[in-house]
């Protein structure tokens, strides 16, 4: 089985290359000085390796194994690819670039999430798109003449309304 796209978080797909992953190794194996191009390769083989093993289990599993969840239509995520990565790290012995890959992966995902209360030099009118949806349901929360007919109270309060 051969990997052909790679499922972003955005839900779009990109098409997959291993050179991206080994690339992403390298610069970790760098950083805790660990390791070297061709331990980066190594590590990444292992990574193709396990995502095709992983796809291919997903395809052959039953629905209601907790694997069959991963690599849909044949397309890994992210985060599974990257998943995998940490294993591999693991696996293969590179312990502290494992360590510092999980840490790098946790603060990009706090960078991910969207804090109201973040100071920022400038309001960016699309930042919060869920916003949108929520003034909208406020906005049509309300009853108004063109929902509800409110003829007959009108008039019930002309006749029926005396001075006491």
């Amino acid at each position: 089985m051969e990997i052909k796209n790679i499922k972003k978080r955005d839900g779009s797909l990109q098409s997959f290359d291993i050179a991206k992953i080994e690339h992403a190794i390298l610069m970790a194996l760098k950083e805790t000085n660990e390791g070297s191009e061709p331990d980066a390769q190594k590590v990444a083989a292992k990574v193709h390796q396990n995502t095709v093993s992983m796809c291919v289990q997903a395809g052959t599993a039953e629905s209601s194994d907790p694997q069959s969840q991963k690599c849909i239509n044949g397309y890994p995520t992210v985060e599974e690819v990257q998943d995998i990565v940490e294993a591999s790290l693991m696996e293969l012995g590179y312990f502290e670039t494992a360590k510092a890959y999980i840490i790098y992966r946790n603060e990009r995902k706090k960078m991910r999430e969207p804090d109201i209360f973040r100071k920022r030099p400038n309001l960016k009118p699309y930042e919060y798109p869920e916003l949108y949806e929520y003034v909208d349901a406020v906005r049509h929360s309300y009853w108004v003449h063109t929902e509800f007919n409110f003829t007959g109270d009108v008039q019930n309060f002309h006749v029926n309304v005396n001075d006491v």
